[in-house]
């Protein structure tokens, strides 16, 4: 005898890689893909064809498909134990741009009693860097970038073809108008023995110089007004 369902219980899987979603499971008889902004049904997405409807599986399963759409990559996968008296299975895993993108998959899962695991890709902290130079060794920069100002910018604003490097390049922050505060300090950087500033997230801070022998660095202290 063949049935029109098969009797499983109901379950979701769905894979995002940042720009394509794709799912596999069982979803109730009243599902709509296209509020779900899933595909159409095939042979690895089925609709209940008997009236299985769980109360709560819908609404978990639009909520974590966007809470994994929130991550840059990710699984989300959904059980329904309604049939055995039990709770959902939910769980969420993925990587989030910065802690702003976790919080919004957090926030989207936050009435369930769901299983998260998100690494970052930036951890949020404020970008905080120190630009040294020398000379003879060259330029190199420590700590964490901002979104925007990468190490081959850095070292095309100072005119230079590389910058020793022991840098994050961050994902916050804000880059605005700080090339073109490097780019100042090129002209002077063939007058100088060493040069050595900090950039504290905010400003520029613990500007200092030693010049070479005869040159007068008077309006390069313009610079640590900035």
């Amino acid at each position: 005898m063949a049935f029109a369902d098969d009797g499983t219980p109901l379950r979701l899987a769905a894979f995002w890689d940042g720009t394509r979603l794709e799912a596999t499971g069982k979803l109730p008889f009243d599902a709509d893909l296209e509020d779900l902004g899933l595909d159409a049904p095939g042979p690895a997405l089925q609709i209940a064809e008997i009236d299985a409807r769980s109360a709560a599986f819908l609404d978990i399963a639009e909520d974590g498909l966007d809470a994994l759409r929130a991550l840059e990559e990710g699984s989300f996968n959904l059980a329904d134990a309604s049939d055995l008296g039990g709770t959902p299975s939910v769980t969420l895993a993925g990587v989030a741009r910065t802690p702003i993108e976790e919080q919004v998959a957090r926030n989207a899962l936050e009435d369930y009693d769901a299983t998260l695991t998100i690494t970052l890709l930036d951890d949020g902290a404020p970008p905080v860097f120190a630009l040294s130079f020398n000379a003879t060794t060259g330029a190199a920069l420590t700590g964490k970038l901002p979104d925007g100002l990468g190490t081959s910018e850095f070292a095309d604003a100072l005119g230079i073809a590389a910058v020793e490097t022991d840098v994050i390049e961050g994902l916050v922050g804000d880059a605005d108008g700080l090339a073109e505060d490097i780019a100042a300090l090129a002209t002077w950087l063939p007058k100088v023995e060493n040069l050595t500033l900090e950039y504290d997230g905010r400003r520029w801070t613990n500007f200092a110089i030693t010049p070479l022998p005869g040159v007068n660095v008077g309006p390069i202290w313009a610079f640590d007004r900035r």
